[in-house]
């Protein structure tokens, strides 16, 4: 069986075989899931915990038996090209809130050295940077707080839950100022 299953890293330390299931299921189960409950894998002092359901998408990638530390498993192969990503994603971000001037006076959006300033007058203050050691993108809102994203091949993606950055900053910009922000990917390249 091939099935691959995204993991989260529980405890430290990673098993050098593949680890094995428990015997205890533990509470909690989640009929979205499909099972009875999220599983928990023990090998020496690491405990993996299975968060969803599998993913085929990443079937052949990677051996059936090496669980993901997050809920994304895509990295850059080269600094430099995550460099590019984060650079262009956030420069569209500064374009799309741009396009706002014109209905929210009280904005001032700065980018510089990769780090993207986003003043919405007595609304507050949103900053979207890059972390270039981890390979994320690290968000900072008056409205949900701090949160990390990876590139999962497609998007930026939440690591806790997902969520796609784009996404969330249309969804907090419109309950700020009840302004829609056009479509993140007008402003994508290719």
């Amino acid at each position: 069986p091939s099935q691959l299953h995204t993991y989260n890293l529980v405890a430290c330390a990673r098993p050098r075989q593949p680890p094995t299931p428990s015997p205890r299921i533990p509470r909690g189960a989640n009929p979205a899931l499909g099972e009875r409950g999220p599983t928990t894998m023990r090998r020496g002092l690491c405990a993996l915990r299975r968060l969803a359901a599998p993913a085929p998408a990443l079937a052949g990638r990677l051996p059936p038996y090496l669980p993901a530390t997050r809920l994304l498993s895509f990295s850059f192969a080269t600094p430099s090209e995550y460099a590019a990503a984060a650079d262009e994603y956030l420069d569209a971000l500064q374009e799309q809130l741009e396009t706002l001037e014109d209905s929210v006076p009280e904005l001032e959006v700065d980018l510089a050295d990769g780090v993207l300033n986003a003043q919405l007058g007595d609304h507050g203050h949103w900053v979207i940077n890059k972390q270039t050691p981890n390979q994320q993108i690290w968000w900072s809102s008056p409205l949900s707080g701090p949160k990390r994203f990876e590139f999962d091949g497609e998007a930026w993606r939440n690591t806790r839950d997902n969520g796609e950055l784009g996404e969330l900053l249309h969804a907090e910009v419109k309950e700020t100022v009840g302004v829609e922000l056009p479509p993140l990917e007008d402003f994508l390249d290719g």
